[in-house]
């Protein structure tokens, strides 16, 4: 047993060894856990602040789009929340989070999702068109026919496009609704 020390234990730090040496020893060790909660902070720093490559976060968005696409919604949410760890202001990522939580039936937070994505990037498509798929998905045809419509009034050319089409097709499925609603 090291003198001065009662129980005879040795403790054993990334900085050296100390012994159990009255009060001068656990002053040392005091130190060290110490120093070694300022480094391990210091490296936790260090580890988080480095950005994600662009490959990464594609590779990633691209697994949680499968896994949308697959019916895995938990899965989807995990990889999402990945990315907005990593860079919250992805606005291709919120969409998708948005598209995500509107197929899970949840869409008060996918409105939410949808408009921050339009918020970080009004030119991003998708994010545009998919919160008029709110109303449309809630049945509220009136609400939905009235998105649609401002859509087909964009003069964009991803709105006269294929894209086109397909809010001209959102138009007449809520007119029809409508009509069958009202009989």
């Amino acid at each position: 047993r090291p003198p001065g020390c009662r129980s005879g234990v040795v403790a054993f730090f990334a900085l050296g060894v100390g012994e159990c040496g009255g009060v001068e020893g656990r002053r040392r060790m005091k130190i060290r856990a110490g120093v070694l909660s300022f480094l391990a902070v210091l490296n936790w720093l260090g580890a988080n602040d480095v950005g994600p490559t662009n490959s990464e976060l594609e590779a990633t968005y691209g697994a949680a789009a499968q896994e949308v696409n697959a019916g895995r919604y938990g899965a989807a949410l995990k990889q999402l929340d990945a990315i907005d760890a990593r860079q919250p202001e992805m606005a291709a990522a919120k969409n998708l989070w948005g598209v995500t939580l509107m197929r899970m039936g949840v869409y008060g937070p996918a409105e939410k999702a949808l408009q921050k994505a339009r918020e970080l990037d009004a030119a991003l498509w998708e994010a545009r068109f998919n919160p008029a798929e709110v109303p449309f998905l809630r049945k509220n045809w009136a609400a939905a026919r009235h998105r649609f419509a401002a859509q087909a009034a964009e003069t964009s050319e991803q709105a006269q496009g294929t894209t086109g089409g397909a809010i001209q097709d959102k138009l007449r499925r809520t007119s029809c609704a409508e009509g069958t609603e009202k009989k």
